[in-house]
């Protein structure tokens, strides 16, 4: 028997782990230490969104986009001496800063960002009134956008929804300028869970399983609250004899239902539309009335064997 092993919760095997990247707004990272003592709940509010897509983008096992210049700005600008001992949001902040901008992923813009233009705006980098930043953000997007055009990369702006709201836009327009002629690109924006969710479900990632069933979770809140969830879902492996099955019998319109179902039974939701069942020596549940998958358990993992006809086996 054959196994193609899918490791969890190492989201980065066996995929190319960019297939998303987000460049984070630098509403997000950059503040002023004097804000602090007039519009502290605003800026705290800020950085609430920002641990928020933090902790979205690890979840997801993705990357952060940015650029040298950004983070030099970040940096420079970062109120290192202030005391703020006593505000967790600030120390969790500092943190992010001390930790997440040397993983990201660094993209040089190819154009000065007096040939970029971004529409609207006004939808990013608000309250940031400094030109060295708002020109670093230019050049980056417009990094991102060519990097896209030219490689499977799928990029997304992370801003706040205080942004997003107060534009009425769920994109940002980047366009270059060169001579005569213009090229312009179009970034989606997460701004919120909710947004997230509809963006990951947006993307088709078949055939790895493994990243179907970890966007469908994240995709469906719903399926996160139930109350004996789950800490780490459960890994699974792929008989080769199953994917065999899936790729003979599982017609397109019927994956996200078999992703679904294999989502319940490794995130430990008791749904008993699953007639999860024992078949002699082996295990089956139900994808619809008519589909199923057979499948061994054992103490850390299950094996996915066969997917086929409510009576396969029998």
């Amino acid at each position: 028997m054959k196994l193609r092993l899918y490791c969890w919760p190492d989201l980065q095997s066996g995929r190319d782990s960019s297939m998303l990247l987000s460049a984070l707004d630098p509403a997000l990272l950059v503040y002023k230490e004097e804000h602090w003592r007039t519009e502290q709940r605003h800026f705290l509010d800020r950085i609430g969104t920002l641990l928020m897509h933090r902790q979205t983008i690890k979840q997801l096992g993705l990357e952060m986009a940015v650029s040298a210049d950004l983070v030099a700005s970040v940096y420079e600008l970062f109120p290192w001496n202030a005391e703020f001992k006593s505000i967790s949001e600030f120390r969790d902040l500092r943190q992010f800063v001390l930790d997440e901008l040397g993983r990201a992923r660094y993209f040089q813009g190819s154009v000065p960002a007096d040939r970029v233009s971004l529409q609207p705006g006004n939808l990013t980098c608000m309250y940031v009134e400094i030109d060295r930043v708002s020109n670093a953000w230019k050049e980056l997007l417009y990094a991102c956008a060519e990097e896209e055009s030219s490689s499977e990369v799928d990029f997304q702006v992370a801003t706040s929804e205080t942004a997003v709201n107060s534009a009425n836009s769920r994109s940002i327009v980047v366009t270059v300028v060169e001579g005569s002629d213009s090229a312009s690109h179009e970034i989606p924006l997460v701004w919120s869970k909710d947004s997230w969710a509809l963006r990951i479900n947006s993307q088709d990632s078949w055939p790895d399983l493994q990243r179907c069933v970890e966007f469908y979770f994240q995709a469906n809140p719903g399926m996160q609250k139930y109350p004996q969830l789950r800490e780490h879902p459960l890994p699974f492996d792929c008989t080769d004899n199953f994917w065999k099955s899936v790729n003979d019998l599982c017609q397109p319109r019927m994956r996200q239902l078999l992703v679904k179902a294999i989502a319940k039974k490794v995130y430990g939701i008791l749904d008993v539309k699953l007639h999860d069942e024992p078949l002699g020596r082996i295990r089956r549940f139900r994808v619809t009335d008519f589909w199923r998958v057979h499948y061994r358990q054992f103490d850390d993992r299950i094996v996915l064997e066969e997917f086929g006809e409510h009576d396969m086996g029998l």
